[in-house]
């Protein structure tokens, strides 16, 4: 490792998480391709945006010769491609960022980064904030799209009448189930700010909180990255209320990452989670210990990529 250009690694990430946020890749597949449009268009410095051009051309986001054109790295960040990560690149050096910064109080402290500020939780900032509010949904959004691509193929839904997506944020997840099932009744479960973020679709919304109760419509619930996000009286309270919710013999699907499979990424990850929540990364024994003192049966699981796993039980 060259240790000189590690410790700068976040200038190249920083500049394009800045043409993200500026939308300077939208403005050239617009056809701003000269830096005199581009300048105009934004109401950019232009000797300050010719610099960042530089930089977005060396990090192959850009071709920056005779005119500006977009290379596929750029394209990926527009706002309306179809495999759009435009707004995972902005997440992270929003209040991630700010976290991380100040990761040495965490250390001293003992406590996440939002605590410190006064806040309930990460969850709770998001909502007071409209902007981060709208970056973190379409950025998760972004993510389980690409994650759970494969999820319909991989588990035999066709034995339910219905399902909800609990926690599901914009639907991602319930969204590719209900094309590949069009004869399950499919529901979206989350608060009501955050469903109506959501685009409509073919399936239907519900709005509510999972640590109160659940609408007791369907025979599977899924829920996915959820848990890892909450300590163990929040993760067993929400798993109560999908006990609660289920017929006998209903299924729960819980999507984790499977740190069992010791990937060094999960270390970072975990580090990350003590930053922002009062959750964490957890062992499938212990997903599965929570889930069994609420009532489950733990079926079996399913590696559903490098990262994540489905972790299948069933109510008494």
């Amino acid at each position: 490792m060259d240790l000189k250009s590690f410790f700068t690694a976040h200038w190249e990430y920083l500049a394009v998480k800045t043409a993200c946020e500026m939308n300077i890749f939208d403005f050239i597949e617009q056809g701003s391709f000269s830096l005199t449009s581009l300048a105009a268009k934004g109401k950019f410095d232009e000797n300050f945006l010719h610099f960042l051009l530089q930089a977005l051309h060396h990090s192959n986001f850009i071709c920056y010769e005779n005119e500006i054109k977009l290379t596929e790295n750029g394209r990926i960040l527009t706002e309306n491609h179809p495999k759009s990560l435009k707004y995972a690149c902005i997440l992270w050096a929003e209040e991630h960022l700010a976290a991380w910064q100040n990761l040495s109080f965490s250390l001293k402290i003992g406590k996440p980064y939002f605590e410190m500020q006064g806040e309930k939780d990460y969850f709770g900032y998001i909502e007071n904030n409209d902007n981060e509010f709208q970056i973190y949904h379409k950025a998760m959004y972004e993510y389980a799209r690409d994650d759970y691509e494969k999820l319909p193929q991989l588990i035999d839904f066709s034995i339910h009448k219905a399902i909800i997506d609990v926690g599901g944020g914009l639907g991602a997840l319930i969204e590719g189930i209900a094309k590949s099932y069009p004869q399950i009744k499919c529901y979206l479960f989350d608060k009501e700010e955050v469903v109506d973020l959501a685009e409509d679709s073919i399936y239907e919304k519900l709005s509510g909180d999972f640590f109160y109760k659940l609408p007791k419509t369907a025979d599977a619930l899924i829920l996915s990255r959820v848990i890892h996000d909450w300590n163990d009286e929040n993760a067993l309270l929400i798993l109560k209320n999908c006990y609660d919710a289920l017929p006998a013999n209903g299924k729960l699907y819980l999507i984790e990452n499977n740190i069992d499979n010791k990937d060094f990424r999960f270390a970072l990850l975990n580090l990350n989670m003590k930053l922002m929540t009062s959750g964490r990364e957890r062992k499938l024994s212990e997903y599965q210990d929570l889930a069994q003192r609420q009532g489950f049966v733990f079926e079996k699981s399913v590696a559903l990529n490098d990262l994540q796993i489905v972790l299948i039980f069933y109510k008494k």
